[in-house]
């Protein structure tokens, strides 16, 4: 800091004092939240892994959305880029496997709402190498074994939860992502999925913009193509109309 001048309080600093001092008005204060966020990585060999681009930025940004709505949120975070909020429980994960037995010791505890925001992987490998893989080798062959659904489990462990999932298709016309969203629906027995198609031009040229599709059993909600910073008070407020 130079002398004399002083040094401005960040975002969040200012956030979490006027919060304290002014307290909340939402009707989301005080209910317990589970979010994931990120990318998870699955081990080829002790350096090699299989991942994939999600930055975990709205996720993030919708665990602290819900802070600033004075919920008690605990963030299940894979290695994601963004920086996790304030004011939250994070605990930080690499494999699916991890976050799938994170996520079932979590739900002991009880929560009001689960918001499954983490690309979670579909596969891994059925047996990765103990040992690096020569890079000698011409060509290697990797065996990949499906990853059980988390956000299937989620109503098993906790029948009266709010269960919000996440759905990202590719270069998919909207009503074919509504059926795989309303299929999802059916399959985790959620009770609101977020569905977007992140395979666009215009998504993959500025991804900190997207457009989603917020659907339930009644209705399916567009967000328009808007920053992230807003599609998190979008997902927020229809979080609270339930």
């Amino acid at each position: 800091m130079i002398e004399g001048k002083a040094k401005a309080s960040e975002p969040e600093d200012v956030l979490d004092y006027v919060l304290k001092r002014f307290g909340f008005s939402s009707i989301l204060k005080n209910k317990k939240v589970l979010i994931t966020a990120g990318p998870t990585i699955e081990y080829i060999d002790p350096i090699r892994v299989i991942t994939n681009q999600s930055s975990g930025k709205t996720g993030v940004l919708l665990a602290s959305e819900l802070i600033s709505s004075g919920a008690k949120v605990t963030l299940v975070y894979g290695p994601g880029i963004e920086k996790p909020p304030k004011g939250a429980k994070i605990i930080k994960i690499s494999t699916s496997e991890e976050m799938f037995n994170v996520v079932k010791k979590e739900m002991n505890k009880k929560f009001d709402i689960v918001i499954m925001a983490a690309a979670i992987s579909d596969y891994t490998p059925e047996k990765p190498s103990k040992n690096k893989i020569k890079s000698s080798r011409n060509k290697i062959k990797i065996s990949l074994k499906k990853v059980p659904k988390t956000i299937d489990q989620i109503k098993k462990y906790q029948k009266d939860v709010f269960l919000v999932g996440f759905k990202a298709e590719a270069n998919i016309s909207k009503n074919n992502l509504i059926k795989l969203a309303k299929k999802k629906i059916i399959e985790s027995n959620a009770d609101m999925i977020i569905a977007n198609d992140i395979g666009s031009i215009k998504y993959k040229k500025n991804p900190d913009n997207n457009e989603i599709l917020i659907i339930d059993s009644n209705s399916v909600i567009s967000s328009g193509w808007v920053k992230k910073e807003k599609i998190a008070k979008i997902i927020r407020k229809e979080i609270e109309k339930n």
